[in-house]
């Protein structure tokens, strides 16, 4: 098919072809639009204007709903993933808890921030990871409030937390066991 626009006159335009398929690939359809070709331009049926008219409101209303689907799975996603990390976060919380430490945070983010009174984050930071190769971080890294704190991430696999749970507990004198 070969067209030349001009203008508004499009010469040489025997079938406009109109194609839409869904996202998902359900639906695939097609609209051919039929008018006359004269020199003074396209004239085409007011009844195929219609359909291509129906063809587009189909169109948006099936990428509408594939979008609004894939959101609604994105969402979905997103909260299984935080509450992932929120349970991470709980059993850090619990470990150190347990062993007598005063946390802080965990609520609204994925690090819990552990109170170290006495020693010096960068202490308390070298020790855990020679004696139990937990990397933490030292609380001074954020300035000197946060001197005498170390902060511990939930971002990692579960089996991972766990084990560094009970590496933690084994440490620190609690006793060992599967969080």
């Amino acid at each position: 098919m070969l067209h030349k626009l001009v203008g508004w006159h499009v010469y040489h335009l025997k079938v406009l072809r109109y194609s839409c398929t869904q996202f998902s690939g359900v639906s695939n359809f097609e609209i051919l639009l039929v008018g006359n070709v004269s020199a003074k331009g396209f004239r085409s049926n007011p009844s195929s204007v219609l359909w291509v008219f129906a063809c587009w409101i189909v169109c948006y209303s099936y990428l509408f709903s594939t979008v609004w689907t894939l959101w609604k799975f994105y969402v979905q996603a997103i909260h299984e993933m935080v509450g992932f990390y929120k349970e991470n976060t709980r059993i850090l919380v619990d470990t150190f808890t347990s062993l007598g430490f005063k946390t802080f945070g965990g609520q609204n983010a994925p690090y819990v921030w552990v109170q170290v009174p006495g020693k010096s984050s960068w202490d308390v930071f070298a020790e855990i990871l020679e004696k139990t190769h937990i990397v933490t971080t030292p609380g001074s890294g954020f300035g000197p409030g946060g001197e005498g704190f170390i902060r511990a991430s939930a971002f990692g696999h579960r089996e991972n937390i766990i084990e560094a749970s009970r590496r933690l507990k084994e440490f620190f004198g609690g006793k060992s066991s599967s969080t």
